[in-house]
């Protein structure tokens, strides 16, 4: 019995060691492989690159420049600002994020073409022919369809709209609307009932972004809420109600005289004490000590106190959802305290450098609901209410725009209302621009 034990465990060790034999082998085997098709694949990118003409796609993000953008395909800051200032001819001058860009590199990993669909309304190229940059803006075929969505609220707001098929970024623009009086994030909403006339674009019969919210209607706790939008004379967008009152929150363009921004809005900016990437929800405004800080909006005063990082702060509440927060602050005005109204423009303390901070500014935040948004982009109202000059238009839209949201579609759900053609995408603009030093080295970073 005992011989036989050992036999079988000789046996089974002998194959044991077999099978790790072979495991090891082929292990050995495919790291050989990969490491072979590693090097093939970054051979052959390099060939590609080197000696063909390639297309390279981005997506533009949050805080890029142009400059930026093409400095990740060449060094050449010549190259750059010839490409840049061609853009800006033909009326590129902001990019947007989720615009697509295409850049086009030859043999000699020179740039021979940049294309760029901005804001999903153009198409902007220059390209190189014979060292001349030529720059072309081509419009979308781009069609606009007027939308009525109507409904009642079971849940929330943001689910019905869901529910009829519509973004939550239009949901956020009907939201920011009544912002002043609703906050669609704390408050009660069910039984509430909705009508909105909106456009919605399309190019090739692709649906590519929502346009303008022309009018809105909201009922909640049995009060309606109404938005009638009206352009001025710069084609800006003001919303009123029925009796032609801004329903807009009236910002002051900033909160102090300041030198300079020394911080913008960023969900990653490199922090200048900690040195760690974190997100920044304000604008750093740098003033000398003791410069006066104004609110930038009249309502409450929220909360004061003390952070250890973002120092003496204040909060302000105007209506429902908006609030501007204000930090680093060096006093506090006595005037100041809690549930105590502040009108726009009022004194409410002085620049400072507490907390956490390389020198002396003001932190200026706003926040919507539990959203932070940029103080720079924040539209400023031109006006108050409905001017006498612009009253007979701004009842005649008013008149129109409540008969599409609720006689024209008496049921629940989501209609098209009206469509017309913004551009045949036929009107091409060229401009030759720059002349290009075929002597220059493109590839220097001088």
């Amino acid at each position: 019995m005992g011989r036989a034990f050992y036999n079988n465990f000789g046996l089974k060790l002998s194959i044991f060691f077999s099978i790790v034999s072979i495991i090891l082998y082929f292990c050995s085997q495919i790291k050989q492989n990969n490491s072979q098709l590693t090097e093939s694949v970054t051979f052959i990118q390099d060939e590609f690159f080197t000696k063909t003409r390639e297309k390279i796609s981005y997506i533009v993000k949050y805080e890029d420049t142009f400059p930026d953008i093409l400095s990740k395909f060449t060094t050449s800051q010549y190259y750059i600002e010839q490409y840049d200032s061609s853009f800006k001819s033909i009326g590129l001058t902001t990019l947007f994020p989720n615009d697509s860009m295409i850049v086009t590199i030859d043999s000699n990993n020179l740039i021979v073409m940049c294309s760029i669909l901005n804001n999903f309304d153009c198409w902007y190229h220059v390209y190189l022919i014979d060292n001349v940059l030529y720059a072309e803006r081509r419009p979308l075929n781009l069609i606009k369809y007027q939308c009525v969505a109507k409904g009642v609220v079971n849940e929330t707001f943001a689910e019905e709209m869901y529910k009829l098929g519509i973004g939550l970024t239009l949901v956020t623009k009907i939201m920011d609307l009544f912002a002043r009086d609703i906050n669609f994030i704390t408050e009660p909403q069910k039984n509430d009932s909705f009508e909105v006339l909106f456009e919605e674009k399309y190019c090739n019969g692709n649906f590519i972004g929502y346009g303008s919210i022309l009018a809105a209607k909201y009922i909640h706790s049995k009060k309606a809420y109404y938005a009638i939008s009206m352009k001025d004379k710069m084609s800006s967008i003001n919303y009123f109600d029925l009796e032609g009152r801004s329903i807009q929150i009236q910002f002051r363009n900033r909160p102090v005289k300041y030198k300079k921004i020394t911080s913008g809005f960023s969900y990653r900016r490199k922090h200048p004490v900690h040195g760690l990437y974190r997100s920044h929800f304000g604008v750093d405004y740098a003033a000398d000590i003791g410069t006066p800080v104004y609110a930038t909006a009249s309502g409450i005063v929220k909360v004061t106190g003390y952070d250890k990082e973002y120092g003496n702060y204040i909060y302000l509440s105007h209506g429902a959802a908006y609030q501007t927060q204000y930090g680093h602050l060096h006093t506090i005005d006595s005037m100041i305290e809690v549930g105590s109204p502040v009108k726009r423009g009022q004194l409410i303390g002085t620049v400072g450098k507490s907390g956490i901070t390389t020198g002396p500014h003001v932190c200026y935040r706003i926040k919507i609901g539990s959203r932070f948004i940029d103080p720079l982009t924040v539209l400023i109202p031109t006006k108050r209410n409905v001017s006498e000059e612009d009253r007979e238009r701004f009842e005649y839209l008013k008149h129109e725009y409540l008969y599409a949201m609720g006689k024209r579609f008496t049921t629940s759900g989501c209609f098209v209302f009206d469509m017309m053609q913004v551009n045949s995408g036929k009107e091409v603009t060229i401009k030759s621009t720059t002349f290009i030093n075929t002597y220059y080295d493109y590839t220097s970073n001088s």
